[in-house]
């Protein structure tokens, strides 16, 4: 392997593995177990507690994914779905902070199944855009080797 190979590879392993990382940590139905202090800020909900943990580690990768479509401009350009994925997420990025931030608000104010319904729905659109960067990333390691 080429030493300037390198330089494609380790950046884009470093990214798929943070991307990997958020996918972990964004909540998939409120599956973690740690107990919140219900005298604390969140007074015990776990899901305005995973609500905010998840818009604000979206908004970090929102920017990692741009940058990663940066570096990487020649496998965004061959691949039609890339291209449509990083279009998607430039173009929306910031809607779907705001509608997340807006249904965790109403679900803050309320605390209803309906808000409650409301804020899982934006979240999984955060979720669904994280998976496809990690995809998108796993197959630039793969086209690079």
């Amino acid at each position: 392997m080429k030493p300037e190979r390198l330089f494609v590879i380790l950046p884009a392993a470093l990214v798929a593995l943070v991307a990997s990382t958020f996918l972990l940590i964004l909540p998939q139905g409120c599956s973690t177990t740690r107990d919140l202090d219900p005298a604390g800020v969140y007074a015990g909900d776990r899901p305005l507690y995973e609500a905010d943990r998840a818009i604000l580690e979206a908004k970090d990768a929102f920017g990692m994914i741009l940058e990663w479509a940066a570096r990487n401009a020649g496998y965004i350009a061959s691949d039609e779905s890339a291209a449509e994925f990083v279009a998607s997420v430039r173009d929306n990025r910031k809607q779907w902070l705001r509608d997340a931030i807006a249904a965790r608000d109403a679900y803050e104010l309320i605390r209803g199944p309906e808000q409650l319904s409301t804020l899982d729905g934006k979240l999984a659109i955060l979720t669904r855009a994280l998976a496809l960067y990690r995809t998108h990333a796993t197959q630039t390691l793969e086209n690079a080797n």
